[in-house]
């Protein structure tokens, strides 16, 4: 598998005062990109658009 082919993420979830209950961070691990979300639909939509970003041609 080559490194343009693999896409980690970390996931931490944290109780707050938010609507949901969570503060949601995601690391995409290869870019070092961190992003808070709220919702975990949120952080599934954005790693669903991280992969589909970074698949190789078929």
């Amino acid at each position: 598998m080559s490194e343009s082919a693999l896409c980690s993420f970390v996931v931490r979830c944290t109780p707050c005062d938010s609507p949901s209950g969570w503060r949601i961070k995601v690391t995409h691990v290869q870019e070092q990109v961190e992003l808070t979300m709220a919702t975990l639909d949120e952080a599934a939509d954005y790693m669903k658009s991280m992969l589909e970003r970074r698949q190789l041609p078929s």
